[in-house]
């Protein structure tokens, strides 16, 4: 799938105000720290500080630093762990090693646990003034890669509920794993049917397409056949499959000849779309 550039919680997060606490023995109200003390049972955090409209603890856990994220009402939003690579999954290692900044320095790693959405793995990376944010899913899949952040994580507020209930009605069981609004459109990440799958929505939340990516031995005989046979001069160079609710479902392909890119779309019976 394509790579995007995005600033992960600047998305649907609550609005933020300013708000800086000078008291170093800040503490707050009851429902947080009873929210705490439920989560994290036995621990008592090093400092509380509030971080715009929300309300963070500093604690270890198993000597892993750590920060938790809470509204005022005591609902946890996500706890950013401080790791070791070495405590990676070994599948994110092995799948890192294989990458393009394989040979990058790894300056910091995260893990984000989020509330309702697939916990996920940071690999902080540097070589000279250019830094990535690697993002990672347990199972070693790279599902974001973001350019020139200040490695800082917020949390973000949710989906908006027609949204979820979409979600839960087409995609049963399906787990979130990033979310991001770019030009006005929602791109929901998923992890669904043992893949990972874009799902669009509008402005008003209005399902667009969903997309996933396809192997070329996923791909009916008879649309390859149209590929091969319209499309001779040209390489393969990636297939999405998409639903659309404009155009129904059919496959996307990138062809290539030399230094020229062409998108072609076919429809699930091997008819060339406009």
């Amino acid at each position: 799938m394509k790579t995007v550039l995005f600033i992960l919680g600047l998305i649907f997060s609550l609005p933020f105000v300013a708000c800086s606490n000078d008291d170093d023995h800040y503490k707050p109200e009851e429902p947080v720290t009873r929210a705490f003390e439920q989560k994290y049972p036995g621990i008592t955090p090093k400092e509380w500080e509030r971080k715009g409209n929300y309300v963070v603890a500093e604690f270890y856990e198993n000597g892993v630093e750590k920060e938790a994220w809470f509204d005022n009402a005591g609902n946890w939003y996500m706890t950013e762990s401080d790791i070791r690579f070495s405590a990676l999954p070994e599948a994110i290692k092995t799948a890192f090693a294989a990458g393009e900044y394989a040979q990058w320095h790894v300056d910091d790693v995260d893990m984000l646990e989020r509330a309702g959405m697939e916990t996920v793995y940071v690999i902080e990376v540097e070589q000279g003034k250019q830094e990535v944010d690697l993002y990672y899913t347990e199972n070693g899949t790279l599902v974001k890669t973001v350019v020139g952040d200040d490695g800082s994580h917020v949390p973000s507020a949710g989906l908006p509920q027609a949204v979820t209930d979409y979600l839960n009605t087409h995609y049963a069981g399906a787990r979130i794993v990033e979310y991001e609004i770019e030009k006005g459109i929602l791109e929901v990440d998923i992890y669904h049917d043992n893949r990972y799958k874009e799902v669009k929505f509008d402005s008003q939340n209005q399902w667009l397409y969903t997309e996933w990516e396809v192997r070329q031995s996923d791909v009916p005989a008879v649309v390859l056949e149209t590929i091969r046979t319209q499309y001779a001069a040209y390489r393969i160079d990636d297939i999405d499959f998409i639903e659309s609710a404009a155009d129904g479902s059919y496959y996307l392909f990138e062809l290539e000849q030399g230094e020229r890119d062409i998108y072609v779309r076919v429809n699930e019976d091997g008819t060339v779309l406009p």
